[in-house]
This record gives structure tokens, sequence and C-alpha cells, in this order.
């Protein structure tokens, strides 16, 4: 708990200029996460973090040889991963406007040209080539389509025929669009429930209303038999005539709902992401104390006052202090992971003679750990008195606790020896008339016996001499009680 409120103390003297710049490294790392979100790089950096991380703990907690390996071995995983994701790096950064990294969206969603895409698909459709290519919008498709190659390029022409050509080993299946990319090449659609279809629709037109019936996709189906091109939406089959309707339609359908819903989808989009961004802010405060923490600073502990070596032959009598207030400055990082029991403050009385000593406190007496400095200690001098240690000769009194049981009673008790000699300061000797032995207790006992007690000292400061016994005997005399009886009319004893 000290630990906890010394920490708290410490993240107090945070300036409003430390909080500005924990603000914009929490802003930028942030933008960064929204750069680089949904590609493999993001689970790179994040790797490459807690790496970081860790070697961070493994420094502050004193594990030298762990930090070192953690540190080169980061190094290492940085210098690989732009090695191995340098394209997908180059991409992402060349595609995005340097000023939508601070401002709206870090890259711009390429529109698709739906009209290439229409002229293309009824190209198709007059050499008599089938096809299926589905559209996503909101959806997650992979979960309901099977098989696939993992395509990843831009949409042209040339591809689109390249992979339905039916000599090509992909030509069997639907095409997955993601915006302007073919994401999936040859996957397999799950077919319709419906059964009451015209004879003509084949496999393909199927597949497209079975995909419909499951997400909000939008498919377009191109016949081979009779060269006609068609739209599937919502369970439904439309026939489109001209590439100019079915580039319409496709715009209106995977366009049209981005805009309506463009102010809402940002209101969602930041209710979604509070959590990220509290783990940014947090980060952010963890890079400041690594990094601006080098900066000079510093804080106030209070701490016990150690007293040693004190002369076997002095009794130490009155202390104007056991706490004293000390101020460290060093870099915050060390504050931060400064713990009370790292530091001792001690005060050496081997020099000390009767009566008052006064001694100064200073950073001599303050053991801290390397990188750390002693600014003030309040109060800067302990002042302690001291007595020459005497003896007395005190008489041992029995602690009797309880009563005896019914029908019994005390004649008288002895203590043997009945005299100890005590040993402490004179001031506290000369009030004290007696000592006394561990309790006894007598409802227990019921006929004379001797016990065997030690003797407490009191108070605490006060000692036994190494002559007196520790341990006395106790003799009681125990008798039953006599009854008196009651005289009645006639002179006779009851």
């Amino acid at each position: 708990m000290i630990y906890i409120s010394n920490m708290l103390e410490f993240l107090e003297t945070i300036k409003w200029r430390d909080s500005i710049d924990i603000m914009v490294i929490a802003f930028l790392l942030y933008r960064c996460f929204i750069l680089f979100r949904g590609t493999m790089v993001l689970r790179a950096i994040i790797g490459v973090t807690l790496l970081w991380i860790l070697t961070l703990l493994a420094t502050i907690s004193g594990l030298i040889v762990t930090s070192l390996i953690l540190k080169g071995l980061g190094a290492i995983v940085v210098i690989v991963v732009i090695v191995v994701f340098r394209n997908e790096i180059r991409g992402v950064i060349s595609s995005t406007n340097p000023l939508n990294l601070f401002f709206g969206k870090p890259r711009r969603r390429r529109v698709p040209d739906y009209g290439s895409i229409s002229r293309a698909l009824f190209a198709l459709a007059e050499k008599r080539v089938g096809a299926i290519v589905v559209f996503g919008r909101k959806d997650n498709l992979e979960q309901l389509i099977q098989g696939g190659v993992r395509v990843g390029a831009v949409f042209s022409q040339e591809l689109l025929f390249s992979i339905f050509d039916n000599k090509s080993p992909l030509h069997d299946g639907a095409l997955i669009m993601e915006g302007i990319q073919i994401q999936i090449a040859a996957a397999f659609l799950p077919l319709t429930l419906q059964q009451a279809l015209p004879i003509y629709y084949g496999s393909r037109h199927r597949a497209a209303l079975g995909i419909s019936e499951r997400s909000d996709a939008v498919v377009v189906v191109v016949s081979e038999e009779r060269g006609e091109v068609s739209l599937v939406k919502e369970r439904t089959i439309e026939k489109i005539e001209t590439p100019v309707k079915l580039s319409s339609y496709l715009e209106n359908l995977l366009e049209g709902s981005a805009k309506k819903e463009g102010v809402s989808i940002r209101a969602k989009r930041f209710v979604q992401d509070v959590g990220v961004k509290i783990v940014f802010l947090v980060l952010a405060l963890f890079i400041w104390v690594f990094f601006a923490g080098e900066k000079e600073s510093f804080i106030s502990y209070t701490f016990p006052i150690e007293f040693r070596d004190l002369p076997k032959n002095f009794e130490l009598v009155k202390i104007s202090a056991q706490k004293a207030e000390v101020q460290i400055s060093g870099s915050r990082r060390l504050l931060l992971a400064l713990k009370p029991e790292q530091v001792a403050l001690s005060l050496d009385l081997k020099n000390s003679e009767a009566g008052k000593n006064s001694f100064p406190l200073t950073s001599k007496n303050l053991s801290i750990p390397p990188g750390l400095n002693v600014i003030k200690i309040e109060p800067d001098s302990v002042t302690v008195v001291m007595e020459e240690k005497t003896t007395a000769l005190v008489p041992v009194v029995a602690d009797l606790v309880g009563t005896l049981p019914e029908g019994k009673e005390m004649l008288f008790y002895k203590v043997i020896p009945d005299k100890v000699t005590i040993v402490g300061a004179p001031s506290v000797l000369r009030g004290i008339f007696s000592v006394k032995t561990e309790p006894i207790l007598l409802s227990s006992i019921t006929e004379s016996t001797t016990v065997e007690v030690g003797v407490i000292p009191s108070p605490a400061s006060v000692k036994l001499s190494s002559e007196s016994p520790t341990v006395v005997e106790v003799e009681l005399v125990i008798k039953d009680k006599v009854k008196k009886g009651r005289v009645e009319s006639g002179g006779g004893r009851e």
C-alpha cells in the first residue's frame, strides 16, 4: 500500500504540459492503429510492443541478463518485421494521404469502377462464359463459403477473363469481391433451400440465391447456356439487359447505404473504439514515464529512524524524533520504481554518552539505490537522552488470578526467592517497587502446592540481571473453610 501511495504521489507531479504530451502520444498511437488495422502488420506491431513492455518490466525489476536478452531479441524482431512486411507497409503508406493520418480516415476507400466491372461481365455473357461474382457488404462471407483460393488482386477485365476461362483451374466456383479487389476465387457457395425455381436456373443461380439468403451480399450471375446477366439480392433474381443498368444497380446497392449511414457509422465507431482509446492512453502514459521519466524530479518519503549499536551499559531513555521526512531527487523512472524497503535511515549510537546526545541526520545516514540523491532531511538532527544502567533489588509478587474453588481458602503464599535484581535506567528503576510473576490461575488449585512461574519485569526496558533467576517457586498453602455452627434452644451445636 505504501508503494502504491508513493506512485500516486509521484503521478501528482505531472504538470499540464506533461498531460498534453501524453495525449499527443496516445493520439498518434491510435491513428497508427487505425492506419494498419486489418493488416498483418498490426499483429507484428502488437508483438513488438509486448516485447518492449516485457523488456521494460525486466529492467525495472533488476533482471539485468533478461533485459539484455529481450533488448537484443527486440532489435532482431523489428528488423524481421520490416523485411517481411515491407510490401504491405509500403502499400499502406503510399495509399494514405499524410493529412488523413491526423484527421478523418487514414486510408481513402477506393470506390470500384462499376462501369468497367459491368462491361467485363457482359463481355463474358457475349462469349457464353459462365461466371458468378459475389460483392460483399456488411456481413462476413468467409464463414459461409467453402474452399477457394485467395487472390488479393485489383479487379481487371483481363484477370476476370483468365479466372473464368474454361481451361483455368479457378473457373469452377464463385469470385468474392471486396471493394476494388478480388479476394477469393473458386469459392463454393451454399445452395438455396427454395424448391419452386424455374428449371432453367442452374447451379450458379441456386448458389447465388443460397448466399443471398444467408447474407446481405449482392451477386451477379452470367449464364453460360443463355448468355444472360442476372442480379441476385435478398432472395430475388432479376435479369439485367445492359451494362449501364447493372452498373447503376451495383453502385446504388453497394455505395448508397454507406453514404446514408456515414454519420451513424462514425458515431458507432467512436463508441466501439472507446476501450481501444483507453488502452492507448494507458500505453502512452507508460511510454511517457519511461522516456520522459529520465527528467529530474523529486518526491518526499517518511521513514522510521533505526537506532543501531547502542552501548551495552547505556539505556536509551528519550528520543526527540522517531521518524524523518526525506526528499529524494532523481529521474522520474527511478523514483517511480523506488520501493520503501530499498531505503534505510539509521543512526549509530556507539559513541553516545550519558545525558543528552545530538546527532545530525545527513545523506550518510540514508541508504538509497544508486542514481538517486538526497535533497533534504527533516528534522536535520535527533537528540537522544542516554542513562547508564544500574541495578535494584526488588521483591517478587505472585500474580494470583481468579478465586479458589468453593470451600477452599488460602492461608498464605511464599515466593522463593522473594527478591530479584533488575537492571535499567535509574529514572525508570526509581518508579519500580516490585515485579510480578506470570499469572497463577487459582480456580484449578484444590490443595496446598508449589508452582514454578517466570518473573516478568515491567516496563519492557527493564531486564533481570544475569545473576537473578528467571523462574521462581510460589508455595501456596490452602485449607478447607470451617463451617460456623448455629446455636439452638437447649444449648446444643448443629
